[in-house]
């Protein structure tokens, strides 16, 4: 048996001593001695506590082992075993709450940032790990001024003096960890008040988590919780309150973390390059200035192809400026003049596959109630040999194309 497997102090264990089957008396030292029917004393030093159970991590610091005269001695002379059975009998007595057992064998680092954690016990050998502030560890073996620790994948040794141990480690977490209500339950309503008929706030999954408010008072059933900062709560029954500590990281563990958070940075600085990249293209698409206007060789139109040509372009362009009517009627141009289909206006305007308004049937409708004044302007423009697009011959709206080309209002032509 090792005696390791508790950490016992203060007058909550001396407390527990007064109930065993042994005489107690007080020596005038401060400590208290307890002796056996064979005159065997046993002597166990202790400091007195302000916070009742919080000093339950205190070490036990000395006894003494007395026959016809008393002895003093460590506890590492005489051997654990020699008090061992006494020690495991006080912690069966004492009546502590399942948190408390659960933090009797727990430490947590006593630092503002991070604690050591080494292959052997002394200051010289190698590192394995960290254990973070609000990390908590599991005390594997405890000695005079170093500590065996297990906690996550992370095992070695810490100084003690680096460390608050027991319940003083659980008094710790409570004020520097955050403290959580998890739902036990799908579907658990948060409310307004202490109240099972208030206003509900907020509804919870089962497993999810909400921040309890420590600062609130809250009767037995229920538990205070924050909603945007204000104050809520939650059926007690349906949650586990736990206190939110982390676990210690090896090397290894830390390594690879940062070499993954630097991997989702440069990702992120990627995705970030060529999404600036493409909003350049695209403003260098849209500030490109149009060609001057130029003014070549006319094309024979009757009046039918006046109209026709103007149905087409406020199809297309209707809701645009008049720059961007004539650049439509020009592209219909020079594609009638570069002999595209037959080389005739009506060959090009319902040429399969090039424009959708003559596919569609919109075309015919506005050509039955007759295209407007600027649409037959910019027609008759373009028809008289000017162009404004370059001699161009296609064109697409801006936001769905990814061609470079001259921009105008909100289309491209190329």
């Amino acid at each position: 048996m090792k005696f390791n497997k508790k950490v016992i102090g203060s007058m909550t264990v001396l407390s527990s001593l007064c109930v065993m089957t042994t005489v107690a008396a007080m020596t005038n030292n401060g400590e208290r001695t307890l002796a056996d029917h064979n005159k065997k004393v046993v002597t166990v030093a202790y400091t007195e506590s302000s916070r009742g159970r919080a000093g339950f991590g205190a070490e036990i610091a000395r006894t003494s082992v007395e026959a016809d005269s008393v002895k003093k001695a460590t506890i590492k002379e005489i051997g654990y075993e020699a008090i061992g059975e006494q020690i495991e009998g006080l912690v069966k007595e004492l009546k502590l709450s399942d948190e408390e057992k659960d933090w009797a064998s727990a430490l947590m680092p006593k630092v503002e940032d991070f604690l050591l954690v080494r292959t052997e016990a002394n200051q010289d050998s190698q590192v394995v790990g960290k254990l973070y502030k609000g990390n908590k560890a599991t005390v594997v073996e405890k000695g005079e001024e170093w500590t065996k620790i297990s906690s996550g994948k992370l095992q070695g040794y810490v100084r003690n003096d680096m460390c608050y141990f027991g319940l003083e480690a659980l008094n710790y977490a409570k004020q520097s960890c955050q403290i959580v209500a998890v739902s036990k339950t799908e579907g658990l309503r948060v409310r307004a008040s202490q109240d099972a008929n208030a206003e509900v706030t907020k509804v919870l999954s089962n497993g999810e988590g909400i921040s309890v408010d420590t600062n609130a008072q809250a009767n037995n059933e229920w538990v205070a919780v924050k909603v945007n900062d204000a104050t809520n709560f939650v059926s007690r029954q349906f949650v586990d309150v736990k206190i939110n500590t982390g676990v210690g990281v090896t090397l290894e563990e830390e390594a690879a973390a940062k070499a993954a958070e630097e991997a989702k940075k440069a990702q992120e600085a990627q995705s970030a390059k060529e999404a600036q990249e493409a909003q350049s293209v695209k403003e260098t698409q849209t500030t490109k200035s149009a060609p001057a206007r130029t003014t070549g060789s006319s094309l024979a139109a009757s009046a039918n192809d006046v109209t026709l040509l103007a149905a087409l372009i406020q199809c297309e362009a209707g809701g645009e400026s008049y720059e961007c009517q004539l650049a439509v009627g020009a592209v219909v141009v020079n594609r009638v003049q570069s002999g595209y289909a037959d080389g005739t206006l009506y060959g090009v305007i319902y040429q399969r596959g090039q424009f959708g308004p003559a596919m569609t049937g919109k075309l015919e409708r506005v050509l039955s109630k007759g295209p407007s004044s600027t649409s037959v302007r910019a027609a008759q423009e373009a028809l008289s040999g000017v162009d404004n697009v370059g001699g161009v011959k296609n064109f697409r709206d801006v936001s769905s194309s990814s061609y470079s080309g001259h921009v105008i209002g909100g289309m491209v032509f190329f």
